[in-house]
């Protein structure tokens, strides 16, 4: 299909159509960033240009444009005062078309000076690109989200400096326009972590339920049969549990025990047995198949008894997580809910990183972060963070103490969303157990 600058018919719902390109004056840094802002940033930033690459796994920014689109690469070139480009091969050419964006047939590059042939690859490389900004009359300031090795790209990069005169290359902004976008999130992205907190707290429910109808025998772990339960066993339960609610599993789930639950994170120990009246923290961050976007939950247990150190810790955790709950208000400093949970864990006698930052015990790490089609996103809740409390963000609180060297450590986690009638809203509706009763084996 010949690249003819006509919207296909009929094009479904995206964030570009309909958004009056040439009329934008809003200054971002003061007003809620969102998908249909993008436009708006790169006439901020005086960017024409964005080109984008890569799959909707490998880069977060894909998916945040296309999420509905099944591509094995996508190449995207948002373009400031028109509606963008997809480039396509025809057994593609369904997917590009859904989009509703312009189309550019991959074929059609050869007749603008793309040498796929060349056997010095950043050559060919750079005949690509520069195929794009002739077919596309690419001029003024173009910038980059492309997934790529670094090192090869900066030699394209060099190489179309130096050919093509007409452009002005922005090699910082690329990727910080979507970070800055994806900190807040509009309404429909949030009702899609919502339904896959849903869907990570009914794993969490059904992993507490299988621990408790283990047995204690003799202070180990043992299932129906007898054989010991190993965090490598809990950890396959997990996975399958995932799987049946189409949540997929990017990185090792933490479940880790005793001295290892007291770096925060530490995977654990697949072959070590569970054992009780230990410390366990459960972190689980799957992304729900069904949307794309993320989740990030952590729990902590003691099975049977509790020694009073780990009661007394859980409770003043959790009053942490109350604390901030109760103090959190539109307009407020994010960095601001960091510093009462430190405030309050140094009241308690723990060291913080505040009070010490080499210190390697107590609470080690900042509040939360930003949660989204990544587990760690814009905004950071931290002490450096500048960023107020708004509508259309979401993010982890997550306190917690750690004790390596005293054999324990211990956090919780919840996610909470400002929605955008300026409601503040916990999005993890799962009771914080930190007790699970086995029955004695017999």
């Amino acid at each position: 299909m010949v690249f003819t600058g006509e919207a296909v018919i009929s094009p479904p719902k995206n964030i570009f159509v309909g958004i009056s390109l040439n009329s934008i004056n809003i200054d971002t840094e003061e007003t809620e960033i969102m998908k249909q802002d993008i436009i708006n940033i790169m006439n901020k930033k005086n960017i024409d240009f964005i080109l984008l690459s890569g799959t909707r796994s490998s880069n977060p920014a894909i998916n945040y444009l296309v999420p509905e689109i099944h591509m094995f690469k996508i190449f995207l070139v948002l373009r400031k005062n028109d509606i963008p480009v997809i480039l396509y091969n025809d057994l593609e050419r369904d997917e590009a078309e859904a989009t509703g964006y312009y189309m550019l047939n991959y074929n059609e590059l050869f007749d603008y000076g793309y040498q796929p042939r060349l056997e010095d690859s950043v050559a060919r490389s750079t005949s690509f690109y520069r195929s794009i900004f002739n077919a596309l009359n690419i001029q003024g300031k173009v910038s980059f989200n492309i997934v790529d090795d670094v090192s090869f790209l900066y030699l394209v990069l060099q190489q179309l400096q130096e050919q093509c005169q007409n452009i002005e290359f922005d090699l910082k902004n690329g990727a910080n326009i979507f970070d800055y976008a994806r900190t807040t999130k509009d309404a429909e992205e949030i009702e899609a972590i919502r339904q896959a907190g849903l869907k990570t707290c009914q794993v969490f429910k059904a992993t507490e339920d299988y621990l408790e109808r283990c047995f204690d025998k003799n202070g180990s772990v043992v299932d129906a049969h007898g054989q010991e339960v190993t965090i490598r066993k809990i950890k396959q339960f997990i996975e399958i549990e995932s799987a049946q609610r189409g949540l997929i599993l990017g990185m090792d789930t933490i479940f880790s025990q005793g001295r290892d639950a007291g770096v925060p994170h530490n995977t654990g120990n697949p072959e070590e047995g569970l054992k009780t009246g230990k410390s366990i923290v459960f972190d689980y961050f799957p992304h729900d198949k069904a949307s794309g976007y993320k989740f990030d939950m952590t729990r902590s247990y003691c099975l049977n008894q509790i020694p009073p150190h780990l009661k007394q810790a859980y409770h003043d955790i959790k009053t942490a997580l109350d604390i901030v709950a109760q103090k959190m208000t539109l307009g407020e400093k994010l960095q601001t809910y960091h510093n009462l949970v430190c405030d309050h864990f140094e009241n308690q006698g723990y060291p913080t990183t505040r009070s010490n930052p080499k210190s390697t015990s107590g609470f080690t790490h900042g509040l939360g972060h930003g949660i989204g089609l990544e587990v760690h996103e814009l905004p950071s809740v931290g002490p450096l963070c500048e960023e107020t409390l708004k509508p259309g963000q979401v993010f982890t609180l997550e306190p917690g103490l750690y004790f390596p060297e005293k054999g324990w450590g211990l956090r919780l986690e919840d996610i909470v969303a400002v929605t955008h009638d300026d409601q503040i809203e916990n999005l993890t509706p799962h009771p914080k157990k930190f007790q699970l009763t086995l029955k004695p084996w017999t």
